[in-house]
């Protein structure tokens, strides 16, 4: 087994525990409800029991911890595949967010449009830090070649003076 199998199976497994925690953590609330309010799993609990209900839960939930685990690994590499590993792996955590929202949660279809655009607002922003991170390097490398620091980050230092 490489090097970058294993940081691929402790990523996983580390993000699937912790998102299974997330579910352990939440179990009053999930499954039994509080005082006045039903359990959040409440349709699910109905369908297929409480164990089958806590079961699913928690393969969702340890599925999405799992997939939050291996996010900054689709960034290695270089150009198309970049992409196409961060695209799938974001069609990946959107279709288990989705589940997890739908399935477990009940929540309406209507509303799943918004959840997943909050969680693709969430991925620009991290795509956007990871691309001022790379700028930033290739600007240190730049300089410490001796060449010349080249444009700033998307332009904004040179459109200043138009910005009037």
């Amino acid at each position: 087994m490489s090097a970058g199998q294993k940081s691929w199976i402790v990523r996983i497994l580390a993000g699937g525990l912790a998102g299974a925690g997330l579910a352990g953590a939440g179990y009053r609330p999930l499954f039994i409800g509080g005082f006045s309010a039903p359990p959040l799993c409440g349709a699910l609990i109905q369908s297929c029991g409480i164990l089958g209900a806590v079961a699913v839960t928690l393969a969702l939930f340890f599925a999405f911890g799992a997939a939050v685990g291996v996010a900054t690994l689709p960034f290695e590499g270089e150009g198309r595949s970049v992409l196409l590993r961060s695209g799938l792996h974001f069609l990946v955590t959107a279709g288990l967010l989705g589940a997890i929202l739908r399935v477990c949660l009940g929540v309406a279809w209507r509303y799943l449009p918004g959840w997943l655009a909050l969680l693709g607002a969430i991925y620009l922003v991290v795509w956007l830090g990871r691309w001022v991170g790379w700028y930033a390097d290739v600007r240190q490398l730049r300089s410490a070649l001796g060449l010349e620091a080249g444009p700033s980050p998307l332009r904004w230092r040179e459109s200043l003076p138009y910005l009037p």
